[in-house]
């Protein structure tokens, strides 16, 4: 893959001129890039580059199992974050380029990120992608502001379940379809739909019971739900096929 053995101690920069960096290639021609294994061990911070041997570097794959992973810069050039990627490192920030386009599957579950801005370009939020794993023992939630792309149109399940120091979250009228995101999220006291007319929802209440208030970010429009458990009931009578833990836009 072009890359040497060479590896640095414990608190190494990985940047383009080290090589601790596998490269995939990938059928449209560009680079998936991962971690060495035998550099999970030392690496803190990560710097991404763009292009490899003349190609495009266009996806993250496997970055999980780096103890004093702290830093990751990726490259503007980046469109997918797959799977799992940064499982349970140690990231309080990440910056995600304007360009990305999906969000994997428990890309960041674990990651004690206290902030996150999902860019516009981003379609799609996996399942349990900023999802707080309740499992570690000791770990506590830690993200407290949670910003979405206007231009997502899918949040996957539990996408951030168990976080609960968020309060507010406002979702984007390019949102069609999300599995019930904010599960276990007991501080969420209010969602905000930036197209609130076209929403309908069945949820389990008893993830969030009495917590969450859904309301316009248009002042002049009154409260959509305020009952959690209204908002199930009078959903449910009108849409009696949707998946129960799912909302939807019309």
């Amino acid at each position: 893959d072009g890359t040497s053995d060479n590896l640095g101690s414990i608190g190494a920069t990985v940047d383009y001129s080290t090589s601790l960096l596998y490269f995939e290639m990938l059928s449209d021609g560009t680079w998936k890039v991962s971690i060495k294994e035998d550099a999970k061990s030392s690496v803190e911070s990560i710097t991404i580059p763009s292009t490899y041997n003349g190609r495009v570097v266009s996806t993250i794959g496997i970055f999980t199992g780096c103890p004093y992973l702290t830093k990751v810069v990726l490259p503007k050039t980046t469109k997918t974050i797959c799977n799992r990627a940064f499982i349970s490192a140690k990231l309080t920030s990440i910056d995600l380029p304007e360009g990305l386009e999906t969000i994997g599957n428990e890309a960041f579950s674990g990651v004690p990120l206290t902030e996150i801005v999902i860019p516009d370009s981003v379609k799609s939020i996996g399942s349990l992608a900023f999802n707080f794993n309740t499992a570690v023992p000791g770990a506590l939630p830690t993200l407290e502001k949670v910003v979405i792309g206007e231009n997502v149109a899918f949040i996957g399940d539990g996408a951030f379940s168990n976080q609960t120091k968020l309060t507010s979250v406002t979702i984007p009228a390019g949102v069609n379809g999300m599995i019930e995101p904010f599960r276990r999220c007991t501080g969420l006291k209010t969602v905000y739909f930036d197209d609130p007319s076209s929403w309908y929802a069945g949820f389990n209440v008893s993830s969030n019971p009495g917590k969450i208030v859904k309301t316009s970010t248009d002042e002049n429009v009154s409260a959509i739900f305020a009952d959690p458990s209204l908002a199930a009931t009078e959903l449910q009578s009108q849409r009696r096929d949707i998946y129960r833990n799912a909302w939807y836009k019309k």
